[in-house]
């Protein structure tokens, strides 16, 4: 089995591995106690230097404040004796800690318990000059104290438990994943690095430390740079690691981390930006090319101070899902291909100067990030916990459940190809991350509990054994590091080898016996702690101010799983003889992997396991009855009054509904509003609506999530007994009659403080089409269309006509056939677009005995097969008008067959992907608003339908820039997915610029549910404009002059391969 498995090393502000003695370096970042001052703001006034050292109050602050151990399991060993020791002369107030001692002018005792659920807050009330700064702060558990005293650094649990491990990881330690303004780009020249003097790991861990605990456990060092760094900062760093790494130690050192992942940290934008300016292209792998660059001037910067140094490895990362897309980091031919011109250096290709290419093992099943929950709620809830596991354990093999990419089954030929390429240029092959990548698989608190579960089970045990077996096979002979050596599951996380340090799970257990390349004994898993509610996710540092903490009941655990009797191994077994052995016992063995087997004569099988016959899932069965009488809308409860303490720095309003189980739906803080007596100032201004944080913030509900969220407003200001205001509550999304209330906020100094546990809600989905199967072309240039849609064409009329009476439209669907049209349906060359022109005619047109004064115009693909499908993605590109009365729409409506070639149209039901109305029905609109929505009822009796429900926003309260929406292109798409386990939780995604802005319960579909009706895509400008209104008031939008026309540069249909990441 592989000798070089690696860990990861994980957040340093996660609770549960706690890896210095000195729990302080582990505190939330200083921010002033009151008026919401944070660590920058306090170094530029000259209350604290860049390390954290304190000099001075901030006026009218209150102090100082921190927090420590914030949601520390009660398993990680933090309850117990503290001592608090600093120098300088300051008073100290502890919130959270019992038994408090002062046994000196510097120093305090005192005793904290943690329970999942508790913490201490710090505040440092006043500081006297005389005495110095406020430094050299310690917080040490009874238990290190002796080694505290000699000036020790790691606790030595923490060095027993990554002792073992052939390398360690650092890319956490230098925040490179987190947010810009936390850390994820504030590292760049050496004088803004972590110092090991720092009070606070701000700045992240220092370099020193890494060496550090490296030396102390024999372990090679894999150090990522920070993406901003600077030439001098790698050539010092570079010589700084070569005097505390002597030999034999190794070094392997990596140009930052995922630089290929956009969805929230800044590297991979970083990367790609650096690359548009540096090669004048936007080609789309602008990323991967800089991203190679830089890792030639990276490595080159270590050589010049390594010398010749052998123990020196320079490591390039690339996201294995992505086959191909690494010549454009080991070739960069963006870059090769302007060698020496626009500023560039002389090309060297990355390849000839980069030992090691690593790729991940990351293995999900297709169950991550929401994309599975009902499957696993089925299995959850209709098996036996053993047999489910299985069942998951299975899919994370074979994927013989559901096709996905992550499945051991699927990445063997990826990292088969990989490992050629590696060769090809005589490279080492490792791994930068290894095993459970479940993160994010959303469903309900029981359903995570669940996860959580399994994630330390003997079947995710036989999964890590698979893995690396797998990868010993396919050749890797670099690093393999385990995706996190040690984290607490939350709702969105549960990669962590260990929940805590000391946790010896059957998952632990199975990596340690690859280690140690010996039989370890498989011990019972260990409750897995889910607080009631779920606690507050692990926080980063810099969060906002900090409510004072309450006594909160000590977490009841789960039920112990019931463990599974590992499979014997043979200690004299070859690695592919084990993985034969191993995979033998599941229903579906991995095709690949077999086949790499037999093709090998040297090794001889052991004799086949008779296959293990899985308990089966019950048949799926339709409740009676059509969808829309299976969900209901959400009723919506808001408080009139809320009262909070007087003083508060964050006031909470709870926002809830009845249940969640039909469509998404959004709130957030309209405005503020005076009350009469509340000798409170507050409004729409600017200046006023600065005295509050949290009024951008949009919070989000899906099908699935808890039906509680608590809107947090922050007040700048400390407010008094007494005194009162406001808070207009804006609900979208649950209909005309519940769009929200006006909540009276009273400040009184008789109520506690609120105490807030954050309910479940999943996050947000991107969209992901770089391994989806696309099925149609999309040429504007050559795209032809006629009004029957005849031969393949898109039709340039509705399937019913070219009006649209019953939406109380104006204008006429025209095209070239009707006389005295102007120009409905062009090709913009310009743009590279399809023009679907609206506009006002001069003289009124005539057509079908009626006299027209406005043009609308469509395209539709109602016979064109290559659009149309029961399920998958269906995705435009457009800049689409925001003049007034103007409607552009692109939506999907049920086809059927009639015969060869040709369709008729079957609505209900319909799925509105995007309309912009315009104030066509008199709602309010600004140049940013969309909207979706789903209209649904006995199919084809349009009579007979029974209802509609969606939703309106503005683009950028989901990330897209505040751009009016006729200016720039823009993406909207939906992703149709039937569940195969329960088909009233089908689901319909909608999304703007590939993120996710919505999601419903399937609706648009047969009142029979076990049937699956086609839908055609339809692309149009309407035109409804009110009683009185002249074509010259539309053509000049009011004077404002706004265009009327949509633009289209892509229509596109993948039947499958999507993914949410």
């Amino acid at each position: 089995m592989p000798k070089k498995i690696a860990a990861r090393l994980g957040v340093i502000n996660g609770e549960s591995a706690s890896p210095f003695i000195n729990a302080f370096k582990q505190a939330w970042s200083w921010q002033a106690d009151r008026g919401g001052a944070q660590w920058d703001q306090l170094v530029a006034a000259g209350h604290m230097t860049p390390g954290g050292q304190l000099l001075s109050i901030p006026p009218g602050s209150g102090g100082f404040r921190t927090r420590l151990f914030h949601n520390m399991p009660a398993e990680a060993g933090g309850s117990g004796r503290h001592r608090l020791r600093w120098d300088g002369t300051c008073t100290i107030d502890l919130h959270g800690a019992r038994n408090i001692t002062r046994v000196s002018p510097n120093e305090i005792q005192f005793d904290f318990t943690a329970n999942g659920a508790s913490w201490i807050d710090l505040i440092v009330r006043t500081i006297d000059p005389a005495g110095g700064p406020i430094e050299n702060i310690a917080l040490v558990h009874r238990d290190d104290w002796a080694d505290a005293d000699q000036g020790k650094i790691f606790r030595r649990q923490y060095l027993t438990e990554v002792a073992p491990y052939h390398a360690l990881r650092f890319d956490e330690w230098i925040g490179i994943l987190t947010s810009e303004n936390q850390g994820g780009l504030r590292i760049t020249d050496w004088a803004s690095r972590a110092l090991p003097t720092d009070e606070i790991f701000h700045r992240f861990v220092p370099y020193e430390w890494m060496a550090a605990l490296c030396r102390e456990v024999d372990a090679a060092m894999w150090l990522c740079m920070p993406t901003a760094a600077t030439d001098d900062h790698m050539r010092q760093c570079a010589a700084l690691i070569r005097d505390l790494m002597p030999a034999p130690r190794q070094v392997y050192v990596e140009y930052s981390t995922k630089t290929w992942d956009f969805s929230g940290t800044p590297q991979a934008h970083y990367c790609a930006a650096r690359g548009r300016e540096a090669f004048g292209t936007s080609t789309g792998s602008e990323f991967r090319n800089w991203y190679g660059m830089r890792s030639v001037q990276m490595a080159q910067i270590w050589r010049r101070v390594w010398g010749g140094d052998e123990r020196l490895h320079t490591v390039v990362q690339h996201q294995a899902d992505w086959v191909g897309g690494e010549a454009d980091i080991l070739l960069a031919p963006l870059w090769r291909d302007r060698s020496g011109t626009r500023g560039l250096p002389v090309y060297v290709a990355p390849h000839s100067v980069i030992d090691m290419l690593t790729v991940h093992a990351q293995i999900d099943g297709g169950m991550a990030y929401g994309g599975r929950a009902a499957q696993l709620e089925g299995w959850r809830t209709t098996l036996l916990q053993g047999a489910a596991f299985d069942r998951i354990r299975d899919q994370l093999l074979t994927g013989n459940a559901w096709g996905a990419d992550r499945t051991v089954r699927s990445l063997v030929p990826k990292w088969r190809h990989y490992r050629s390429e590696a060769s090809k240029y005589g490279m080492e092959l490792g791994a930068y991350e290894v095993g459970n990548h479940m993160n994010g698989v959303g469903g309900s608190t029981a359903l995570r509990s669940f996860i959580h579960a399994f994630s330390v089970s003997p079947q995710m045990g036989e999964v890590y054994a698979a893995t690396f077996a797998a990868l010993d096979a396919a050749g890797f002979d670099g690093p393999l590091a385990m995706s996190v050596e040690c984290r607490m599951p939350d709702q969105n996380i549960c990669h962590g080898l260990q929940r805590w340090l000391g946790d010896r799970n059957p998952a632990w257990a199975a990596v340690r016996a690859l280690i140690e390349d010996a039989p370890v004994t498989t011990p019972e898993p260990a409750p897995v702690p889910v607080p009631e509610p779920d606690p507050v996710p692990t926080p980063m540092p810099d969060r906002e101010p900090i409510p004072t903490p309450a006594p909160v009941p000590e977490p009841t655990p789960n039920p112990v799983p019931v463990p599974i009797d590992p499979t014997p191994e043979e200690p004299d077994m070859s690695a592919r003889q084990k993985l034969t052995e191993l995979l033998s016992v599941l229903q579906s063995t991995t095709a690949d992997l077999q086949t790499y087997l037999a093709a090998d004569p040297v090794v001889t099988p052991p004799d086949v396991v008779p296959p293990v016959v899985l308990p089966v899932s019950p048949p799926v069965t339709a409740p009676a009855g059509p969808i829309w009488d299976q969900h209901k809308q959400p009723v919506l409860s808001i408080p009139a009054e809320i009262t909070v303490p007087a003083g508060a720095a964050d006031i909470y309003i709870p926002v809830s509904v009845d249940q969640c189980d039909r469509n998404s739906f959004m709130a957030y803080v309209d405005r503020l509003v005076n009350l009469t007596g509340g000798s409170i100032n507050v409004g729409s201004a600017a200046s006023q609506r600065a005295k509050f944080a949290g009024m951008d913030v949009v919070y989000h509900w899906s099908p699935g999530d808890d039906v509680l969220h608590w809107i947090k407003i922050t007040p700048r200001d400390r407010h008094a007994d007494g005194q009162a205001f406001q808070v207009s509550i804006r609900v979208k999304g649950l209909g005309d009659k519940q769009k929200g209330r006006t909540v009276k906020v009273r400040f009184s100094a008789a109520v506690p403080t609120q105490v807030i546990t954050q309910p479940f809600h999943r996050p947000l989905r991107r969209l992901d089409l770089t391994r989806a199967a696309r099925k149609n072309t999309f040429d504007p240039a050559t795209l032809t269309h006629n009004p029957t849609g005849d031969g393949g064409d898109w039709m340039s009329a509705l399937s019913h006509g070219r009006s649209q009476d019953g939406n109380q439209e104006t204008g006429l669907y025209a095209d070239a056939s009707i006389a005295g049209a102007d120009n409905p349906i062009s090709y913009d060359a310009a743009e590279k677009a399809i023009r679907l022109h609206s506009v006002g005619y001069a003289s009124r047109v005539e057509w079908d005995k009626r006299n027209w004064s406005y043009q609308a115009a469509v395209l539709q693909g109602l016979h064109r097969d290559d659009v149309c499908g029961v399920e998958g993605v269906w995705r435009i590109e457009a800049k689409i008008p925001v003049r007034r009365y103007s409607w552009p729409a692109f939506w999907l409506v049920n086809r059927s067959k009639a015969s060869a070639g040709f369709y008729y149209s079957q609505w209900p039901g319909e799925i509105d992907i995007l309309e912009k109305f315009n104030h066509a029905w008199g709602a309010a609109d600004t140049p940013y608003t969309s909207s979706f929505a789903q209209h649904f009822g006995p199919i084809n009796e349009w009579q007979n339908k029974k209802g509609a429900f969606g939703n309106d926003f503005d683009v950028d309260q989901y990330g897209s820039p505040r751009t009016p929406l006729d200016e720039v292109y823009t993406s909207w798409a939906v992703h149709v997915a039937y569940d195969p386990v329960d088909t009233t939780k089908s689901e319909v995604t909608f999304f703007v610029n590939d993120r996710e802005v919505g999601c419903q319960i399937l609706h648009a579909r047969h009142q029979d549910l076990a049937r699956k009706v086609e839908f055609y895509p339809i692309f149009n400008v309407a035109v409804k404009t009110p009683s009185g209104y002249t074509p010259e008031r539309y053509n000049t939008d009011d004077g404002r002059g706004r265009t009327g026309d949509m633009l289209v540069r892509d229509v596109a249909y993948y039947p499958t391969g999507a993914q949410f990441t």
